[in-house]
């Protein structure tokens, strides 16, 4: 595991090391300004790195710095989008390194991963000193025009803003599909993918309820666009929204069947797998 560099910051009563996972976790607590605030310097001081690499002579490839340039630009083309006012939702990847989504679809993507010269932990010590330096963490974590969080992870779910009172259903989830008359077997195929594409997603959202984050229910399957499980929902708005949506109720108390109804490119899609 990659340690952690803390930056030691003041709060009114004591001093506390405020590292990055503690960071990330305020910023997706405390909603969209802050998040986006944390992507344009994130993707800036990435872009950095990608330029002083395409720098770098490559012998045998002259294509190569053109192509470093080209990805460094498009995290400045995100970093924009996001001040913009482009959605912006931050994951964990694989190794637990950051990705993070800006916009929908087509979404620009990345990960916080340096090519090289420095380590990961020097890239995010980097990033949590500049977040600091310009919005405050003496205080908090983030203020953004809302009521700052404190620094530790603990304290800052306890001073979260209050949101709905999410709790897990006991009852299995109940998920219906609609057959049409024609192709039964390619619909019955095509409902089961969406089945298991939905219990996948009620396990992720609830996953993310039980750390104390709040999902994206506008359309949480596109979230999670890298999980195959998921994938069926994610390529249908409609469909991803109305599972959101009774997931939400779900969680909020409201347990209810679900119907859905594949669509027609999904039902023809499975005639070929």
């Amino acid at each position: 595991m990659l340690a952690t560099v803390p930056v030691l910051i003041t709060l009114t009563t004591q001093v506390q090391a405020l590292d990055f996972n503690s960071l990330v976790d305020a910023v997706r607590r405390h909603g969209p300004e802050a998040r986006r605030a944390f992507v344009e310097i994130a993707s800036a001081e990435l872009a950095t790195d990608y330029r002083a690499l395409a720098a770098e002579a490559r012998p045998g490839d002259p294509g190569w710095a053109s192509r470093t340039r080209a990805y460094a630009a498009d995290l400045e083309r995100a970093a924009a989008a996001a001040r913009a006012g482009s959605r912006v939702v931050l994951l964990r990847g694989t190794g637990g390194v950051l990705r993070v989504i800006v916009g929908r679809a087509p979404a620009r993507q990345f990960e916080l991963s340096t090519p090289r010269g420095r380590t990961r932990a020097e890239l995010e010590a980097a990033v949590l000193e500049r977040y600091c330096a310009r919005h405050g963490c003496g205080a908090g974590v983030v203020s953004h025009s809302q009521a700052p969080l404190a620094a530790t992870r603990q304290s800052a779910a306890a001073q979260a803003p209050t949101g709905p009172r999410y709790v897990k259903a006991t009852s299995p989830p109940d998920i219906r599909c609609a057959v049409a008359d024609r192709h039964v077997r390619l619909q019955v195929r095509a409902c089961e993918r969406l089945r298991d594409a939905t219990r996948a997603l009620l396990r992720a959202v609830e996953s993310d309820v039980d750390q104390g984050l709040e999902p994206d229910w506008t359309r949480p399957a596109a979230t999670r666009v890298d999980d195959a499980r998921i994938a069926p929902l994610a390529r249908y708005p409609a469909l991803d929204e109305a599972v959101g949506r009774w997931i939400r109720a779900r969680l909020t108390g409201n347990v209810r069947p679900l119907l859905i109804e594949p669509p027609a490119r999904l039902v023809y899609a499975s005639a070929r797998r």
